[in-house]
C-alpha cells in the first residue's frame, strides 16, 4: 500500500485507488484467516503450548485485537503512501493515551482478561481512527475508493506484496517458539513480563530509524513515480 499509493497518487490515482482497495481486501483476508485459525486452535495453544488450559478463553478474545491491529497496519501503509503524517501523528497519539489507563484499569479490574479486553478495544478504536483519517485523505487527494476493477491489479499482489507478506510471516514463528519455551519454564511467566519490560528498550532504540523509514520511503517512491 506504501509504495504504490505513494508511486500512483499524483500520477495515476484511479490506479491508487484500485490498489489501495485490493490491498485492504488482502488484509481483511489474511486477518480473519490467522484470527480465524487462532480462535480455533486457542484450547490447544493453551493446553498444550502454554500449559494453562484457564488461558483459551482469552486466547479466543484476543483474535479481535489480531483482526483488527493487521486491519490498522495495512491502514497505516495507505496513509503513510499519502503522507497523511499529522493524521498518522494525532490517531497514534489519541490510542496511546487511551491505552496506558485502559490496560492498566483492566488488570486490576480482571487480571489477564482485562488486559486483553483491553487490547481489543484499543485495537478497534485505532482502526476506526485510521479509517476515517483514510477515507478523508483520498477524498482531498482526488483518489476514488472502489471496488469495480481493483482485481485488475492483481499482478501487484504476486510480484510485490506476496513476497512482502511471505517475508514478514518468517519472523513470527520463530519469536512464538521463543517466547513458548521461555513460558514452559519454571516462573515462566513472571519472566517473559521481565524479559517483554526490559525489550522496550530494544524498541525505543529502533524506534527513530522507524520513524525516519516511514516518512522517507513513500517520498522517495513519489519522486520516483514523478519522473
Amino acid at each position: 500500500a506504501m509504495k504504490y499509493i505513494a508511486e500512483y497518487r499524483d500520477t495515476a490515482p484511479q490506479r491508487a485507488g484500485r490498489i489501495l482497495v485490493l490491498s485492504g481486501l488482502l488484509s481483511v483476508g489474511t486477518s480473519l484467516l490467522m484470527a480465524g485459525l487462532t480462535a480455533a486452535f486457542s484450547p490447544w495453544l493453551a493446553s498444550y503450548t502454554f500449559r494453562a488450559p484457564h488461558l483459551a478463553l482469552s486466547l479466543e478474545v484476543s483474535c479481535l485485537a489480531i483482526l483488527f491491529t493487521t486491519l490498522s497496519g495495512a491502514q497505516l501503509g495507505a496513509l503513510a503512501g499519502l503522507e497523511a503524517f499529522r493524521e498518522m501523528a494525532i490517531n497514534g497519539a489519541v490510542a496511546s493515551l487511551v491505552s496506558a489507563p485502559l490496560l492498566v484499569i483492566g488488570a486490576w479490574q480482571a487480571g489477564v482478561d482485562g488486559v486483553v479486553w483491553g487490547l481489543v478495544a484499543v485495537s478497534i478504536l485505532t482502526w476506526i481512527l485510521n479509517h476515517r483519517a483514510l477515507r478523508a485523505c483520498a477524498r482531498r487527494r482526488g483518489i476514488p475508493l472502489k471496488l469495480a476493477g481493483c482485481l485488475d491489479e492483481w499482478r501487484v499482489l504476486l510480484s510485490f506484496s506476496l513476497p512482502t507478506l511471505l517475508a514478514g510471516l518468517v519472523g513470527p514463528p520463530v519469536y512464538w517458539i521463543a517466547n513458548t519455551i521461555l513460558v514452559r519454564q519454571p516462573d515462566g511467566y513472571a519472566q517473559i513480563g521481565l524479559f517483554n519490560a526490559a525489550n522496550q528498550w530494544r524498541a525505543a532504540v529502533l524506534y527513530l530509524t522507524g520513524i525516519l523509514a516511514s516518512l522517507t520511503l513513500p517520498i522517495l517512491t513519489n519522486l520516483r513515480g514523478s519522473g
